[in-house]
């Protein structure tokens, strides 16, 4: 079974149209756009969500009857994980996170999916527990009735079981591809000079293409799901990056990165030899970004800075003048990284079998990690592990 998650919408990956922009980022007022870190702490709430449905047994309201009138009371949760009543506001937005054609991680198409089919979301509840609807229904009780759903059908779908493929098969898969990457000959009989960056975003965005416009999903006339723009009430007023949140744009990125090798940046790829890129959703800000391994020839040249500033002019293109890149073989603790034995960006040299496999154990310990795998794609083929032999 592939270890690349499949399931969700059918169609290939689409970046929503931009938002209108003055020209310091700040969004004119006929669009809300997503502001710098909403995205990713929306995301971060709905996968602590999920995981507090799925792996505790809490029901969120306890309903009792007082002067007689119904009340819900907040239960108390289970242990180590979110009290789910903290979730009964933010179902609403959390559907914010669901962009057509794009796919998702098991646990995200169970939420998008039974929040869509349950009138927990078709009634747009999520104000205050301890309003009464019709059946004589408080809107706890319809709450607790939604996180049900999302438990029988999570068992109905084997969500947990997709998860763990999702979660171990991947990583397995992308240590193999790893491994065997190092094995070949290519690597075995070199001399290489490896370069290890990351390749960052701007954080906020300036211009229209640089910005994603924020939407939200109601109940249409006809019993459909329609996208409107988003009326949630403004944070910061600064417009976020759309690569930093939007992984189809991230892997485009990458794309342009290694295409046209023969134009302006001709030199950075004269001296490349081979390369390992993958896209990740980590760091401070939970942004997506590139980590990147490079191989280069060292009869084209053994000077570090040399190729860092080259690899930086590339990016630089591709992100309009905006890219960030941090060079791990300039970070300043260096000298005590190797006191300690833990360096492993050292030249290799050919038939230098230890030092293959120090630089293969530290790019495991970077490439192949759970913590930083994004739970959307834009497309089921998408990959977010790339790695490749440059053609001269």
């Amino acid at each position: 079974m592939s270890s690349e998650f499949d399931y969700g919408n059918e169609g290939i990956g689409r970046i929503p149209p931009a938002a209108c922009l003055s020209g310091d980022g700040v969004a004119s007022n006929t669009q809300r756009y997503w502001e710098l870190g909403e995205y990713s702490l929306l995301y971060r709430q709905l996968v602590d969500f999920v995981t507090s449905v799925l792996e505790g047994d809490q029901t969120p309201y306890t309903i009792r009857t007082e002067r007689g009138r119904k009340v819900a009371v907040r239960n108390i949760g289970s242990r180590g994980l979110r009290n789910l009543t903290s979730y009964f506001d933010l179902c609403r937005a959390f559907m914010d996170l669901y962009w057509p054609d794009y796919r998702y991680t098991a646990d995200f198409q169970l939420f998008f999916d039974c929040y869509r089919m349950h009138r927990f979301g078709q009634w747009g509840l999520g104000d205050d527990p301890n309003v009464l609807y019709e059946g004589d229904l408080l809107a706890a009780e319809i709450f607790n009735d939604f996180v049900a759903c999302l438990r029988s059908q999570a068992i109905a779908r084997r969500v947990r079981k997709q998860l763990w493929e999702w979660r171990q098969r991947g990583l397995e898969d992308q240590a193999d591809a790893i491994s065997a990457w190092f094995r070949s000959d290519v690597l075995k009989g070199s001399r290489l000079l490896p370069i290890r960056v990351d390749l960052l975003y701007p954080q906020t965005g300036v211009v229209d293409q640089d910005v994603v416009p924020r939407l939200s999903w109601e109940l249409g006339a006809i019993g459909d799901w329609v996208q409107v723009p988003s009326s949630t009430k403004t944070r910061n007023g600064v417009a976020e990056y759309r690569s930093r949140i939007d992984v189809h744009a991230a892997l485009l990125d990458r794309e342009a990165f290694f295409e046209n090798r023969r134009g302006a940046d001709a030199e950075l790829f004269d001296g490349l030899v081979n390369y390992i890129c993958k896209v990740e959703m980590g760091g401070r800000h939970h942004a997506y970004h590139l980590h990147a391994l490079f191989l280069f020839d060292p009869a084209k040249g053994r000077d570090v800075d040399r190729w860092a500033n080259l690899i930086h002019q590339r990016w630089s293109r591709i992100t309009g003048g905006q890219g960030i890149v941090y060079c791990s073989n300039l970070r300043p603790d260096k000298h005590a990284l190797e006191e300690q034995g833990l360096w492993a960006l050292d030249p290799l040299e050919r038939g230098d079998v230890d030092q293959l496999a120090k630089l293969e154990h530290y790019v495991l310990a970077y490439f192949a990690k759970d913590e930083q795998m994004p739970r959307v794609k834009p497309t089921a083929k998408s990959r977010m592990l790339t790695m490749g032999r440059v053609r001269k």
